[in-house]
């Protein structure tokens, strides 16, 4: 069996492998520059790829790899071959050959340096067990039981996933492209957001894992995601927040497919992943359709169309956008146009991007370097943003050596602090919430990074006092291990 799953496996990389070279060839064939520094950037990219992709170093690795290869490479070598207009700001970028190659070479040096970062990983980070999790079965027993039973606990998350989305529904504390409809007291806009984009999801992966720890069926915990996912990508009026509540979840139910196979059976699993893909489907297309009713940025004037009342043509419109999301979509080429054509690139001017402050009203400088539309909008009523991306950010700087050594420590930013929470928690669904968010973040990096910083702060934070109720309750992990050691724990590993 595991030979024949081995073949299996060289087959495809070699198949992929030979698509991939003849992919290069067709459009170094057309590439009006340097044929030499686009097949370097292919095979960097290919090499990030396969690291990212073959090495286990877990999902925020495997993620990362994913949306610099389609921001970059995949954009890049689709646009070329077509001709395709690029959908964002590209700034002061003429497209002449010498800018391509430029642009080519700050590419490269990112790939480069997220591969490094994943050789480093490989060396001392990487997890020989299965990936976000070395426990194979549930804790024995628990020593103490939770102060409130599984099933209530999951009826009050689900009755506070419901209330929290019908109040930003009604006062609009987070919904995409708009500033907030109220502001209330601080923090309160800011830990209502939190909640709908990371805390919630965060709450669901705690409660699917325990269920697997009190060996009970995880069937509800994925239902509980989709539904949170599904009305908060509503409310929020975003594609993004629907896929990256759910792609978590069932990433990591098929990567421990063995070790749940007792509690969600591959049946159900296949089920549920296919109800999650016409969920995003759906949600997709209702929200192109809301954001048309809701807003237009190019007039900065809302439109008087009600959501309920749009024309079929627009759904067919809007499901047709859809399909181009799967290049047009991803963060990466556009910025390191507006950077090469941007003539004032510093250190200086990079440090002001960094410690810039977003506020009500404010448009972001990159907007104007960028010379994207949104710097003509209304900011007290549009929050919209071109963004740069972790390679066009730091080559702001007019740094090679800034590009290559960023993107290495923000990649194993990425890989170590994924670590961390699985030697904390042991929850593979944890591991792959934070591994997902922090490889969204480092991709897009850019616009105003320093509101990054409390979110990263008060995940870490929840992460950690979740950890520490279940080692107490179940006994389970490192963390129990070393709190709990005089009561004989004994760690599976």
């Amino acid at each position: 069996m595991m030979k024949h799953e081995s073949r299996i496996k060289n087959a495809v990389l070699v198949l992929g492998a030979c698509l991939y070279c003849l992919a290069v060839a067709a459009v170094a064939s057309t590439y009006e520059g340097s044929v030499i520094r686009y097949v370097l950037f292919s095979g960097a990219a290919a090499l990030m790829l396969w690291l990212g992709l073959g090495r286990r170093l877990g999902y925020g690795a495997t993620m990362l790899s994913i949306f610099l290869w389609l921001g970059l490479w995949l954009k890049l070598s689709v646009n070329l071959f077509f001709s395709r207009p690029y959908t964002e700001a590209t700034g002061g970028f003429e497209f002449l050959p010498h800018q391509y190659d430029e642009l080519m070479s700050v590419a490269t040096l990112v790939c480069l340096g997220v591969s490094g970062a994943w050789m480093i990983s490989i060396r001392w980070l990487r997890e020989k067990q299965s990936v976000g999790g070395s426990s194979d079965s549930p804790s024995p027993a628990m020593d103490h039981a939770p102060l409130i039973p599984q099933k209530y606990l999951w009826g009050l998350l689900i009755l506070a996933i419901a209330l929290l989305n019908i109040a930003n529904i009604q006062f609009g504390f987070v919904q995409s492209g708009l500033v907030a409809r109220r502001i209330f007291p601080w923090p309160t806009n800011a830990i209502a957001g939190w909640f709908l984009y990371s805390g919630l999801s965060f709450l669901v992966a705690a409660l699917i894992y325990w269920d697997f720890l009190r060996r009970r069926n995880l069937s509800t915990g994925v239902l509980v995601a989709l539904f949170e996912a599904a009305l908060g990508g509503m409310t929020t009026i975003s594609r993004g927040l629907y896929l990256w509540h759910v792609l978590p979840v069932f990433l990591a139910a098929w990567v421990n497919v063995r070790k749940f196979r007792d509690f969600l059976s591959t049946r159900a699993l296949v089920l549920y992943s296919v109800l999650a893909m016409v969920g995003f489907l759906v949600i997709g297309t209702a929200v192109n359709v809301f954001r048309n009713s809701l807003y237009d940025v190019t007039v900065n004037t809302l439109n008087a169309e009600t959501i309920y009342g749009t024309q079929f043509d627009t759904v067919v419109a809007s499901g047709g956008r859809m399909m181009n999301l799967a290049v047009d979509r991803w963060v990466g080429a556009e910025g390191i146009m507006v950077a090469v054509g941007y003539p004032d690139k510093s250190v200086a001017l990079f440090e002001e991007l960094l410690v810039e402050k977003p506020s009500i009203g404010h448009v972001t400088k990159y907007q104007y370097i960028a010379k994207s539309h949104y710097s003509q909008m209304d900011a007290n009523k549009y929050q919209f943003n071109t963004l740069p991306g972790v390679a066009g950010f730091l080559y702001l700087s007019g740094s090679f050596w800034l590009v290559f050594a960023g993107t290495l420590l923000l990649a194993l930013s990425v890989s170590a602090s994924e670590r961390l929470i699985q030697i904390v928690s042991e929850n593979p669904f944890f591991c792959a919430m934070s591994g997902i968010w922090m490889a969204n973040m480092v991709a897009q990096i850019g616009v105003t990074p320093r509101q990054l910083l409390p979110q990263i702060a008060m995940n870490l934070a929840v992460i950690g006092i979740i950890s520490l109720a279940q080692a107490y309750w179940f006994r389970q992990g490192w963390v129990a291990k070393i709190l709990f050691s005089r009561n004989k724990v004994q760690h599976v590993k």
